[in-house]
């Protein structure tokens, strides 16, 4: 995956970033280089203004593990039948 490109956000902004499948980037380096992205840009625009949220299947890969461990994960349940 080829380095992203970013600007800082407008002075004063808030947003949500959010990120949905990110277990269907099939390509190791490409999903690693997105992960990688995502930090960059929370560190440049600091957790007060921006929020990154990333949803995926339960991963199994060590490396990638490795990589999101630092970083509050939940696992969503199903919902209760009647």
């Amino acid at each position: 995956m080829r380095e992203m490109s970013y600007k800082k956000g407008a002075n004063g902004s808030r947003f949500v970033l959010f990120v949905d499948g990110l277990d269907e980037i099939t390509n190791k380096e490409n999903r690693d280089g997105l992960i990688d992205n995502l930090k960059n840009i929370q560190e440049i625009e600091g957790p007060q203004r921006l929020r990154v949220l990333v949803t995926s299947r339960t991963e199994t890969n060590a490396s990638i593990i490795a990589k999101i461990a630092q970083y509050p994960c939940y696992e969503l349940l199903p919902l209760l039948k009647n």
